[in-house]
């Protein structure tokens, strides 16, 4: 699951002024043999939550289905956010809640 954020200017700004004041106060060579190591170690541990998320599925399918159902409903209740934004007048159809239903005694 990717989490997108659009880039705040004034952040991206503070960030970068960071950066350049401690390859003053560090070195460059000590910085970026730090921040390579830094990024490496960040995509290892992306990749091993990735590898864990694909176990996941195979080891217990039925968790693996409620994450997949639960995204999917996520993004179609997005979309219909997005058209009503686009389109002011629309009203998206929203899904009727089923509590009652799922309440009920059934032999």
């Amino acid at each position: 699951m990717k989490i997108i954020s659009l880039p705040d200017p004034t952040l991206k700004n503070l960030s970068q002024e960071i950066i350049e004041l401690l390859k003053k106060l560090v070195g460059l060579e000590n910085f970026s043999l730090s921040f390579a190591f830094v990024q490496k170690q960040a995509i290892q541990r992306r990749a091993k939550r990735k590898k864990q998320r694909a176990l996941q599925a195979v080891a217990n399918p039925e968790i693996a289905t409620k994450r997949k159902l639960k995204r999917h409903k996520n993004k179609t209740e997005a979309k219909k956010r997005k058209i009503e934004f686009l389109r002011p007048g629309y009203k998206a159809k929203k899904q009727r809640s089923h509590a009652l239903k799922d309440l009920a005694m059934v032999e």
